[in-house]
């Protein structure tokens, strides 16, 4: 009996379905194209070994076994010499006619066949561009063949077309589709966004540490594509999350990432200009797939890194840019925005509020966010050398030159992004994001840590009461110092709890049961 469901993924992958005219042999493809007959020698070799028993008798056959395999050891992190000691007990417990590959290499390269493999590009050490002196290894993954796939395969080509045909569009803000930057997009540019099949994408990227050891400094950047055609109940699961770039650490990246997203933008460019020809398994016809990033998701680090604009300093917004609006608390040492009440609607309650906020009442309008051309505008003339450079050993005074002319004020550019090379990126209308996972977290941290009075997390300090005096808010909060033995003492504010109300708190977050996938388990933590 013929393995139909690893016939199915075979046929999905290489695009070669019932309805269509597959060639008999390979060599009849090698007549007409010489890419196609290497397609189907693979499509055919594998559909032999998808119908080939692993031995007489056995219920699986061998294709399936081996990717039941292999996915087990990427799964469970196994390493290549436990692979081929399982091979070897395999062998010998199996009957002698059993079917299987040597070792873990003839492995690797039967399940390559299948598609969807990797290049390996070397990089500079110091992450120069240009020739490199291989010390590190750029791993990419192209981005074309997987976007490819989800129209191939019949279980999720139409799923592609779900925002254009099934999503409800009543003006309520549920998916990527229903955002004012995706109609944006497809206003401007009509020809791409009157095909529902091209693909919308955000981009992702954050570094992390990868041995999971605090003590060892080391930071791998992966960047993670996100297909936005699909519904919101698929879009964000794993499956559909396409790790795009994996760049090498030890060493954080700044500004230099742009060398390492190199082959990903030029890939891009060529989705938005050429397209890729893209069998279409529902409607059962060939079409041409064009593809374009709607914008990239990222922590506030990692916002200026991938955008040119720092985070750092009295100009860190990058919304609000020369009108950011910054108290620099002395009590504390901490630079503090003041100017959040500006994006509040005009009769909001909050705007009329002065002892809660600064002492003053906010009537101004929000700041508007610089626009692609206004960027590019702030960028001319700005010269960045990426690379690490050494650092030149001799006296650390700087000498001065009265002849050197002054170098021009960019403000907070650091750079020119790289994105700015793809042909619609000047014109979207929202090109960066935060992820909201790091905001909540940190709020949820200050508010518990509050409330509790943990150490450590506790926002109500000495600094605070201080910083409030300098404000000149909240005047019943203030500190009182007792004139006899000089104590300080907090006056009570309405979020300060006795004991038994912690107490309780505490047992209401041991004995909370979150939905599967919402949160982490909270009552571990009590």
């Amino acid at each position: 009996m013929p393995n139909h469901d690893m016939a199915d993924m075979l046929q999905d992958a290489f695009g070669f379905h019932d309805h269509m005219t597959m060639p008999s042999s390979p060599e009849v493809v090698g007549a007409e194209n010489s890419n196609s007959s290497v397609d189907a020698q693979k499509f055919y070799k594998l559909l032999e070994d998808a119908n080939t028993d692993l031995f007489l008798g056995a219920r699986v056959k061998k294709l399936e076994f081996l990717v039941r395999l292999y996915d087990i050891k990427s799964s469970h992190s196994n390493s290549d010499g436990s692979f081929e000691e399982t091979l070897d007990l395999l062998r010998d417990t199996f009957p002698k006619s059993t079917i299987l590959p040597k070792n873990f290499h003839k492995t690797k390269k039967l399940i390559k066949d299948i598609g969807l493999s990797y290049e390996n590009i070397d990089a500079c050490p110091n992450d120069y561009g240009g020739k490199p002196k291989a010390a590190k290894t750029l791993r990419y993954f192209p981005l074309a063949p997987r976007l490819q796939r989800l129209y191939m395969s019949r279980h999720t080509a139409d799923d592609m077309s779900w925002h254009s045909k099934i999503r409800t569009k009543d003006g309520v803000l549920r998916h990527p589709a229903d955002s004012p930057a995706w109609a944006h997009l497809d206003e401007k540019y009509p020809n791409f966004g009157n095909e529902c099949r091209n693909v919308r994408l955000g981009l992702a990227s954050d570094g992390f540490n990868p041995f999971g050891m605090s003590r060892t400094i080391h930071s791998t950047w992966p960047v993670v594509m996100s297909v936005y055609n699909l519904p919101p109940w698929l879009c964000m699961k794993q499956l559909y999350l396409f790790l795009s770039l994996l760049i090498p650490g030890p060493k954080g990246l700044g500004n230099n990432i742009d060398v390492y997203l190199q082959p990903l933008v030029e890939e891009l460019k060529m989705l938005w200009n050429e397209g890729v020809e893209t069998y279409d398994a529902i409607k059962k016809e060939m079409f041409r797939l064009r593809a374009a990033v709607l914008w990239t998701i990222n922590d506030f680090p990692a916002y200026a890194i991938l955008s040119g604009y720092s985070t750092k300093g009295f100009k860190a917004c990058p919304v609000c840019v020369e009108d950011t609006e910054l108290v620099r608390l002395k009590n504390c040492k901490k630079l503090v925005f003041m100017g959040a009440r500006r994006w509040l609607c005009d009769d909001h309650r909050y705007r009329g509020w002065k002892n809660n906020f600064n002492g003053k009442v906010e009537r101004r309008p929000h700041p508007n966010g610089l626009t692609g051309s206004q960027c590019l505008r702030a960028t001319r003339g700005l010269i960045i050398k990426f690379g690490r450079r050494k650092k030149k050993k001799g006296t650390r005074k700087r000498k001065r030159n009265d002849q050197t002319p002054p170098e021009e004020d960019f403000g907070n550019w650091r750079k020119r992004s790289i994105f700015f090379e793809l042909p619609y990126w000047e014109h979207l209308l929202l090109r960066h994001n935060l992820d909201v996972m790091h905001i909540e977290k940190n709020v949820t941290d200050s508010v518990l840590g509050t409330l509790l009075g943990l150490q450590g997390k506790n926002k109500d300090s000495k600094n605070a009461r201080n910083n409030m005096v300098l404000l000149n808010v909240k005047h019943g909060l203030h500190l009182v110092t007792t004139e006899g033995n000089n104590d300080t003492i907090y006056p009570p504010a309405s979020f300060n709890l006795l004991k038994d109300e912690k107490t309780m708190m505490c047992e209401v977050m041991a004995d909370y049961r979150p939905p599967d996938g919402w949160s982490s388990n909270i009552g571990s933590c009590v």
